[in-house]
């Protein structure tokens, strides 16, 4: 009788253990609709406390700056961080990110993709340098689309200040048409759902 309860407290024991061992393991899924949202909070979170304190030119673009200016949050759903910077910090952004854990996932002339310890991915894409009329901008051609930096302005999320380009809801209208109401679909397309082409900035 006496083996017997042992053997069941000893069998009770690994079970919990096997429990406890999962639960602390246990990581969310980063691209599940459920759970991306989440995810892209925290990434977004990690990546501006990192650009914050820097004199790094930066400000979110594409889907991240969709889904603060229409939604507040990120869009449950979406896969990476969209960050747009001028191209004389391409040193200065690898450094920064790499020093604070983030992976190398792709690094071309024109943008560094980085992904986190859940496996978001982040979008670096470096803007070049380009006088237009009375101000000065900064402007890159993205597969034909044009990216904009200057002028930036600010919003709040989360207790931090994120930098937006202050033509936020020009440009989503350029790259989204009717960016305010929610689709299924990602990407950038125009009424017929082609991909807009923009010669110029």
């Amino acid at each position: 009788m006496l083996n017997r309860t042992v053997f069941l407290v000893c069998v009770g024991v690994v079970v919990l253990l096997g429990a406890v061992g999962i639960i602390i393991a246990w990581k969310p899924e980063p691209y599940g609709p459920q759970l991306s949202a989440y995810l892209l909070k925290s990434t977004l979170q990690s990546v501006v406390s990192q650009l914050q304190g820097t004199d790094i030119r930066w400000a979110v673009s594409f889907g991240t700056l969709l889904g603060l200016v229409r939604d507040g949050d990120p869009i449950d759903g979406d896969d990476d961080i969209d960050i747009v910077v001028p191209r004389r910090y391409a040193d200065q952004v690898r450094a920064l990110m790499t020093d604070a854990g983030f992976e190398v996932n792709l690094d071309r002339a024109d943008i560094t993709q980085f992904r986190d310890s859940n496996g978001v991915l982040i979008d670096f894409y470096y803007l070049n340098e380009t006088s237009k009329s009375s101000n000065y901008d900064y402007c890159v051609v993205w597969e034909d689309l044009p990216l904009k930096l200057e002028p930036i302005a600010t919003l709040q999320w989360n207790g931090l200040t994120i930098n937006i380009p202050a033509e936020s809801e020009q440009f989503l209208t350029d790259n989204y048409d009717d960016w305010k109401t929610p689709t299924k679909d990602k990407g950038i397309a125009g009424k017929d759902n082609s991909v807009k082409t923009r010669a110029t900035c």
